[in-house]
């Protein structure tokens, strides 16, 4: 998810002061609406005249902020933010950085499930004893009867392609891998009712959500530093 990056000194520059202060709040709104829709949409700052008009900027407020200096006419009804590559991502970093971060994380669930596979197969190998069998003469008493089709996370527990691109697409910005670690780490050892699920897909997706809910609102951590450490509360 790109933002829409506005400098601290905004309010005391120039071009803002130029525009008369009964239209400074009404102009700096839709310049702010139209920045964001931009880099949302990767247009690297033009806005067309549609657009424009639905967030509010109506002929005035565009002829006041192409006046100042902050927009250029892109020759019809729209606008072209003025130096809008000196301040903000281009669409084609923009996705060059998606492209690179979905290839990291392809790259991290593939080892991830080739590690757990060995662990996996190794620890399969060692016995304690003699299995236990059930009584048939009597009741199952395991409350996973009850459950239906819950079970206790999958080992290995991977992340696959389709879950690397709904955690790209959400634009989370937590560690992926640290978050996931934590994740298999507190359901392989969790006993009980809480160790079951039924969609452990949608269990790791409310995780990441919630991990991301304890980021601060301005974060700009990089998901792959694993410098950050995000509790989880039951």
């Amino acid at each position: 998810m790109p933002w829409f990056k506005v400098d601290d000194g905004l309010f005391s520059s120039r071009k803002v002061l130029m525009i008369p202060r009964s239209m400074r709040n009404v102009c700096m709104g839709a310049w702010v609406q139209a920045g964001a829709w931009s880099a949302k949409e990767l247009t690297d700052g033009h806005v067309p005249g549609f657009v424009l008009e639905e967030l509010g900027g109506i002929p005035e407020i565009r002829d006041e902020l192409i006046r100042v200096g902050l927009w250029l006419s892109d020759g019809s009804d729209g606008i072209l933010f003025h130096d809008w590559t000196c301040y903000q991502p281009t669409r084609e970093q923009v996705e060059t950085e998606r492209s690179k971060s979905a290839e990291r994380q392809r790259k991290w669930a593939e080892n991830r499930g080739k590690t757990n596979a060995v662990s996996n197969a190794v620890s399969n190998t060692v016995t304690t004893g003699a299995p236990t069998r059930p009584d048939p003469t009597r009741p199952s008493t395991s409350k996973e009867v009850d459950k239906g089709h819950a079970s206790r996370i999958p080992t290995p527990f991977t992340v696959t392609d389709a879950m690397a691109s709904w955690f790209t697409s959400k634009g989370l910005t937590v560690n992926l891998e640290l978050e996931t670690e934590k994740f298999c780490n507190y359901f392989e050892a969790v006993a009980g009712d809480k160790g079951l699920k039924k969609d452990w897909v949608k269990t790791w997706n409310n995780w990441m959500l919630r991990a991301q809910s304890y980021q601060p609102a301005n974060a700009t951590v990089d998901p792959w530093a694993g410098k950050e450490h995000l509790g989880f509360a039951e």
